[in-house]
Formats: C-alpha cells, sequence, structure tokens
C-alpha cells in the first residue's frame, strides 16, 4: 500500500503542474511563476483541449491533497499506535 501511495504522490506532483501550465497556456494565458519569471504561452488556443487540462488538474490537485492526507495518516498511525520508528527514519 506505501509504494502505491508513493507512486500516486509522484504521479500527481508531476502531472498537476504540467496540466494547469498547459491549460493555462491552451487558453493564452500568460504564466507568472512566483511572479518573478514569466512564461508566455506557446500554443495556440483550442477550447476543448483547455478545458481537457484544466479539468484534470483541478482532479489531480484533489487526489494530490488526498493522497497526501492519506499517507500523513499512515505516518500518524505507525508512529503513535505500532511505535514504528518510521517518523525518525524519515527526519
Amino acid at each position: 500500500m506505501a509504494s502505491t501511495i508513493h507512486l500516486l504522490l509522484y504521479v500527481c506532483a508531476v502531472l498537476t503542474p504540467l496540466t494547469g501550465w498547459l491549460g493555462s497556456s491552451l487558453e493564452r494565458h500568460t504564466l507568472h511563476y512566483f511572479s518573478v519569471v514569466e512564461i508566455p504561452p506557446f500554443l495556440d488556443v483550442y477550447p476543448k483541449l483547455a478545458s481537457i487540462m484544466t479539468t484534470s488538474h483541478f482532479y489531480l490537485s484533489w487526489l494530490l491533497i488526498g493522497s497526501l492526507s492519506v499517507h500523513l495518516l499512515a505516518v500518524v498511525y505507525h508512529h503513535c499506535w505500532l511505535k514504528h520508528n518510521v517518523l525518525a527514519r524519515m527526519m
């Protein structure tokens, strides 16, 4: 189970910003990266594909939040109830 959650965290951590960036670019919005770097849109306007990307971004964001929550709950469970040394190994 832990390896599945870790894989899900990595996949969501990569795909969430990528789909957000592509959705933003497909709608011809400039991406402001921490108000320091501006990345201009590089694709033409494709409303249907932009809608797919922004919807994917939305659901991937919630999947990332959910999998992170499950991961943190598992850490607390292993540390507090099972008395494993998981938290110390993570630090």
